[in-house]
């Protein structure tokens, strides 16, 4: 991102590779919370947590930056239905990694897999809905 800020702003293959790797992050984040943290080593436990926050927090970065990069594309060339079905996921995803982030400063060593499938589970039916917006209504709006 550094070395081509501007690349998501002016080349759309760009942004839409940044949002599929979102998509991915949030999978891997989903997929390798544990299900029964207690199975897993003290210092695993630990690590593994530590790896979850910080791949959390570099996805909202991201996921902000892509939000920009939409939104300056939406600015210039004006709304569309895929513009508008991106921001809606961005908004949701930003939304789910704010909100998993925000439950891990209130957990504690033994909370904090549940915290984080609680995050999931108040966003998982965000992207359904959304989803079904996309595909039921979206396209009478965009007539």
């Amino acid at each position: 991102i550094p070395f081509r800020f501007w690349e998501p702003f002016q080349n759309r293959d760009v942004l839409i590779i940044y949002n599929a790797m979102l998509f991915a992050v949030i999978a891997l984040l989903v997929g390798a919370t544990p299900m029964r943290p207690e199975t897993l080593a003290p210092a695993l436990r630990v690590w593994l947590r530590r790896g979850l926050i910080a791949v959390a927090l570099l996805a909202t970065v991201v996921s902000v930056y892509a939000l920009a990069a939409i939104g300056y594309r939406t600015w210039e060339g004006g709304i569309t239905l895929n513009r508008l079905a991106i921001i809606g996921w961005n908004v949701i995803n930003i939304g789910i990694l704010v909100g998993l982030l925000a439950r891990q400063v209130k957990a504690d060593g033994r909370t904090w897999a549940t915290s984080m499938q609680a995050a999931y589970g108040v966003g998982m039916p965000l992207y359904v809905a959304w989803a079904l917006f996309v595909v039921l209504a979206m396209p009478w709006l965009f007539r």
